[in-house]
């Protein structure tokens, strides 16, 4: 919980700008995707009642899940530094990886002079949130199989 301020996290030593302790939940998470080794995340904001905006604050003692949709395999833990905050910001792993992060998901073969896949027949590139693609038959951006 914090009452004034600016904190920042770091994820795979990339850094976002100062996060001011009264940013809501959707500020928060544009700045996490401006940092440069964050794709896609989603946010849950836990224990809070979501008729009153002013409970939409990260810093107001509620707890804030983090999803990666786009980054696979062992993740590193986000760090939070309370530089300047009025009180306390931290991180602590709720669950590990539930996504292999495995060249063309062992589905294809690697195009290394494009980064992208040649996925074996039947299969296409997903759009790294395991959601269907819409239409059905487009492709996704991931590059993967």
């Amino acid at each position: 919980s914090a009452w004034g301020g600016h904190f920042t996290v770091t994820f795979r030593d990339n850094t976002t700008a100062d996060i001011k302790y009264n940013a809501t939940v959707n500020q928060f998470e544009n700045y996490l995707e401006e940092i440069g080794s964050i794709g896609d995340v989603g946010l849950t904001l836990l224990g809070v009642d979501r008729q009153d905006p002013r409970q939409h604050q990260v810093c107001n003692g509620s707890t804030v899940l983090i999803e990666f949709y786009t980054e696979y395999g062992a993740l590193p833990m986000l760090q939070a530094s309370n530089r300047t905050i009025n009180g306390t910001v931290s991180t602590a792993r709720v669950r590990s990886s539930t996504k292999e992060n495995l060249e063309c998901s062992q589905l294809g073969i690697c195009d290394e002079s494009k980064g992208l896949c040649h996925c074996m027949a039947g299969l296409q590139s997903s759009n790294g949130t395991n959601t269907p693609l819409s239409p059905a038959n487009s492709y996704g951006q991931r590059g993967d199989c």
